[in-house]
């Protein structure tokens, strides 16, 4: 008789143990349901579920890749404005060297020009107005 009992009480503690450890496993699958939904929503808000390597899919790479990805594009972009603005600064260059040689080809004018040509309105200023009518299509 006391087998028997010792049989019930050891049925009886493995069927309490089973349940206990189902509802343990039941509760853990929540969890993990919860937290499958927190990762797929981070998933979705990176573009990680929409990025072409499978590898890239799972979230750890996937936001290594994304960081990469980032800084590529912030190198490259740093990169292009640079460029822009040394063509930028050429051009700005380029445009004083021809103002300075202007510049200097009209002070030539003026030393080259004999004092005996000055009337009322030298004739520096004269062949200068002459060449800027010239350049703008004024005839005479």
């Amino acid at each position: 008789m006391s087998i028997k009992i010792i049989a019930y009480l050891v049925a009886a503690a493995l069927i309490a143990s089973a349940s206990l450890y189902l509802a343990n496993l039941y509760q853990k699958a929540g969890a993990f349901d919860v937290l499958s939904a927190e990762h797929h929503t981070l998933e979705v808000r990176y573009g990680c579920d929409k990025r072409p390597a499978i590898s890239e899919r799972k979230l750890p790479a996937c936001l290594i890749a994304r960081g990469l990805d980032a800084e590529k594009a912030h190198r490259e972009e740093i990169e292009r404005q640079r460029n822009e603005a040394a063509r930028a600064q050429a051009k700005l260059d380029a445009d004083k060297l021809a103002a300075e040689r202007a510049q200097q080809s009209e002070n030539a004018i003026i030393k080259a020009a004999p004092a005996s040509d000055d009337g009322p309105v030298p004739k520096v200023l004269l062949d200068a107005w002459t060449r800027e009518r010239g350049r703008l299509g004024i005839s005479k």
